[in-house]
């Protein structure tokens, strides 16, 4: 069985308690909410420009996520996310409402704009599972946690661990062989891959949301470390590889930055 049935699954759940993996469901776990609104290619023209320009809003509500907006032909896609402990400690219609106000006050988001079909859908933030198969069982994409805990983007990881899988099944087939031992090779390739990847990850997501304001200061005069930030979020970058590189980066601008310039 190839599963990938959400961030809720219940044979990925089966399958941790199988295997002992603890589960802390409101830490591992986040909710975005999104809607998306048809503004016209002129007002996204004018604002955003023809190249598309993004936003990013770090910690909105105090949450350890990010609020976005998403520009394409004349459509701008709105949301926010965090996990869903913090979530369910907010209003979530009325710190989106509040969102939408900032967006028009600073001229993002026409005036006319109002929510109407706000959608939420939960997202296995930072709980990439130890173990991804057993006997006649692998599970793929959002099932397994393969998500990047700094964006939430997991299209990418569940397209690929998903033609790995159906690779390694395949010749399961061959075999007639579909035991936890033969299905283990699906895991092994994962992590000759991207999987080290999330690890690092969500070392970066902790160090964005404990330092926000000091990293976007920072970037803001290191076109370096601004770049690599960019990359980090869109994945153009082995996040395993240049773990420590990026981490001296900021050390060395909080010290060129902070420390030397106070002294």
């Amino acid at each position: 069985m190839l599963e990938r049935g959400g961030a809720y699954d219940v044979v990925a759940k089966y399958l941790r308690k199988k295997e002992r993996q603890n589960e802390k469901r409101g830490k591992d776990v986040g909710l975005a909410v999104v809607e998306e609104f048809e503004v016209g290619k002129e007002f996204i023209d004018k604002v955003y420009g023809k190249e598309r320009t993004s936003m990013i809003n770090l910690k909105h509500a105090n949450l350890n996520g990010y609020a976005w907006v998403f520009s394409k032909h004349d459509v701008l896609n709105i949301g926010y996310g965090g996990f869903s402990d913090e979530m369910k400690r907010i209003d979530i219609k009325k710190e989106f409402k509040n969102y939408l106000d900032f967006l028009k006050k600073n001229g993002y988001l026409p005036k006319w704009v109002e929510s109407k079909k706000l959608k939420g859908a939960p997202l296995p933030f930072i709980g990439s599972m130890k173990k991804t198969y057993s006997d006649r069982v692998v599970t793929v994409g959002d099932a397994a946690g393969f998500v990047s805990p700094l964006t939430g983007e997991g299209i990418h990881y569940a397209i690929d661990s998903g033609k790995i899988a159906s690779e390694v099944i395949s010749k399961a087939l061959e075999k007639e062989d579909f035991s936890a031992q033969f299905l283990k090779t699906y895991q092994n390739i994962l992590a000759k891959s991207w999987r080290k990847d999330l690890e690092a990850l969500r070392f970066f997501h902790r160090m964005l949301m404990k330092w926000p304001e000091k990293i976007v200061k920072y970037g803001g005069k290191d076109e370096k470390l601004k770049k690599i930030f960019t990359n980090l979020f869109v994945g153009d970058i082995n996040a395993s590889r240049m773990k420590w590189r990026i981490t001296s980066r900021i050390v060395m601008d909080f010290l060129v930055y902070d420390v030397f310039r106070r002294g």
